[in-house]
C-alpha cells in the first residue's frame, strides 16, 4: 500500500475512535443523568408514602373512596360505621 492510502486509513480510523469516544461519553452522561432522576424520586415517593397512606383513611375521603380501593389491602379499613 502507498504512504497515502495509509494516511487515508489512519484519518478514518482516528474519526471512529473520536466518534466512538464520543458516543461512549453522551450514553455515560444519559445513564448517570438517569441514574439520579431515579434515586431522587424514589426517595421522594419514600418520604411522601407515609402521607399517602393517612390522606387515604381519612373519614372524609372514605365518602368519595371508589368501592373496594382500599378493600384489597386491608378489609378492616372497609368496615363502615352504621
Amino acid at each position: 500500500m502507498s504512504a497515502a492510502t495509509v494516511s487515508i486509513i489512519q484519518g478514518s480510523q482516528d474519526l471512529f475512535h473520536a466518534v466512538f469516544a464520543l458516543g461512549v461519553v453522551v450514553a455515560v452522561v444519559i445513564l448517570v443523568l438517569s441514574y439520579v432522576v431515579r434515586t431522587a424520586m424514589l426517595d421522594i415517593l419514600m418520604v411522601l408514602a407515609p402521607l399517602a397512606g393517612l390522606c387515604s383513611v381519612l373519614p372524609e375521603r372514605a365518602a368519595t373512596r371508589p368501592p373496594g380501593s382500599a378493600c384489597s389491602w386491608s378489609p378492616s379499613s372497609c368496615k363502615r360505621s352504621s
